[in-house]
């Protein structure tokens, strides 16, 4: 939400990508606020090379204002005749963003539910209403949630785009960190637009065939070099992926991060996910990789860090990293 600071929408979005279709309307994304209360602001806060002063972002509940009938001069006569202004909002409160750039420029969207009309089993239908504001704009910044998967004719547009651009043999080179029989990549439009491999059998094969870390790891190839200059966030990175595959995977990983310009903030449960990581950049500079852990202590969250010197220690209580 960061990322995208004019975008209430993305807090619904978010609870989709973690697998909540239909938030209760009733509310207005209570869900991301801590124990669902929404008197307590969200404030997010972040820094940068871009100057002295941090992008700060705040978010917060508030009430909707109620409907006032505004009554006409009647001269003393009976008027059955008024005017409305307000709002027919399906939820009594709104989503509002409070945004602040490094330049200390104010910006302020906002969302709530607004009604629709029935649908045609007569249920009452409500719609998420965003007003947006017009903030300078920013990084691409993706987000590859761990279940979701994007259609077959968007990751043929994309893939089609890097062909023109050139950029092909690095994402081939990129899956064959998994299975090494992948020597081509390709786009077809029968029977319906798909990804198709060529594994040195009589045909291309569809890339879904080739098992989920063959769609993951293509998934964020695509994505490393959609979000050229930007920022790249992936949820449970291993998904899909063998242990004995990460060190290939983390080594693209690597490459492609520096040849895009982009920053990967990746998130694990595998220590095994971890070792690898911390082994591939061993070597690389200090600023090339940082591991943070969330924790609690004395009931309180707390961030550890762990940066390049801390790697051999951590090596040896990987259990403790998870």
């Amino acid at each position: 939400m960061h990322a995208g600071p004019n975008r209430p929408d993305l807090a619904l979005r978010i609870l989709q990508f973690r697998g909540v279709p239909g938030p209760d309307i009733a509310y207005i994304a209570h869900d991301i606020f801590f124990d669902f209360d929404t008197s307590v602001p969200i404030k997010l806060t972040a820094d940068g090379d871009w100057g002295d002063h941090p992008r700060e972002l705040e978010i917060t509940v508030q009430p909707i204002p109620t409907t006032v009938a505004i009554l006409p001069p009647s001269n003393g006569r009976t008027s059955t005749n008024y005017l409305e202004s307000g709002t027919a909002s399906q939820s009594d409160a709104e989503l509002v963003l409070s945004y602040c750039d490094e330049s200390r420029t104010a910006y302020e969207s906002r969302a709530t539910w607004m009604s629709q009309g029935p649908n045609e089993e007569g249920e009452l239908t409500a719609a998420f209403s965003v007003e947006t504001a017009d903030v300078p704009p920013r990084p691409n910044n993706i987000l590859l949630a761990p279940k979701a998967r994007r259609a077959s004719i968007e990751d043929c547009r994309l893939f089609d785009r890097l062909v023109q651009d050139g950029y092909e043999f690095e994402v081939i080179e990129c899956l064959k960190s998994i299975d090494s029989q992948i020597c081509n990549i390709r786009t077809m439009t029968a029977p319906v637009p798909m990804i198709y491999a060529d594994v040195g059998l009589s045909r291309f094969v569809p890339l879904g065939l080739l098992g989920d870390g063959i769609g993951r790891l293509f998934s964020l190839a695509l994505a490393m070099f959609e979000a050229r200059g930007g920022l790249v966030l992936v949820d449970e990175l291993e998904n899909g992926l063998h242990h004995t595959v990460l060190d290939s995977v983390w080594q693209r990983l690597q490459t492609l991060a520096e040849k895009c310009d982009v920053q990967l903030i990746a998130t694990t449960h595998s220590s095994e996910c971890l070792s690898a990581a911390m082994r591939v950049f061993h070597d690389s500079s200090p600023d090339d990789l940082a591991i943070h852990r969330l924790d609690k202590r004395d009931g309180e969250p707390f961030v550890a860090t762990f940066l390049a010197e801390d790697w051999d220690y951590s090596l040896q209580f990987e259990a403790e990293m998870r």
